[in-house]
């Protein structure tokens, strides 16, 4: 199986050097293969990119990748994910990459003077934007409905991310800005 694995990734996702994204997960079939076939040549090249990644990309004042401007917690938390598995590949030279996840999952917790995600830390979002999503019986699993930007009191269902900062680590607590977040009504 890891055979064929690998035959595929050569084929099809070997020159693709686009970041983690929703749409492009050949970062992490490069990391995971690298991990399970011990292939030194796949992990000098997972390690590469992923610096590569790490030291081009543009960074907010205050640390946060800023990969683009949609969804740059997310990136920031994919990166992080991807720079702890890393580690694995080479122990002995990987406390950069360590030190680089450490800092994108603490500036979203809370670093960098307010927590991204509701419901946890200090000075937490209190106006998640903009989907509602909640169990409508047993046998329609969910429903998305547009919150009113008026309404400030909801049971939380789960802490989720939530209303990106800008590239100068700005923020708005703001329905109306992008990203979403799912919480159960009161």
């Amino acid at each position: 199986m890891l055979t064929a694995s690998m035959a595929f990734y050569k084929k099809s996702g070997q020159l693709n050097r686009k970041a983690l994204d929703w749409d492009n997960k050949w970062p992490g079939v490069r990391l995971l293969l690298a991990r399970l076939t011990q292939n030194e040549e796949l992990a000098r090249e997972s390690l590469s990119r992923l610096r590569k990644t790490i030291s081009s990309a543009k960074y907010t004042p205050k640390g946060l990748i800023f990969i683009q401007e949609w969804g740059p917690l997310r990136h920031a938390a994919n990166h992080a994910f991807l720079a702890f598995v890393s580690t694995k590949l080479d122990i002995e030279n990987s406390e950069d990459l360590l030190e680089f996840g450490k800092k994108q999952m603490f500036y979203i917790y809370g670093d960098a003077g307010r927590s991204f995600i509701v419901g946890f830390g200090k000075n937490y979002p209190t106006k998640p934007h903009h989907r509602c999503v909640f169990l409508v019986n047993r046998q329609t699993i969910f429903q998305v409905v547009e919150l009113p930007v008026s309404a400030t009191t909801m049971r939380l269902g789960r802490s989720r991310q939530q209303n990106e900062p800008e590239p100068v680590d700005t923020f708005w607590s703001s329905r109306r800005r992008a990203g979403s977040i799912r919480f159960l009504p009161q």
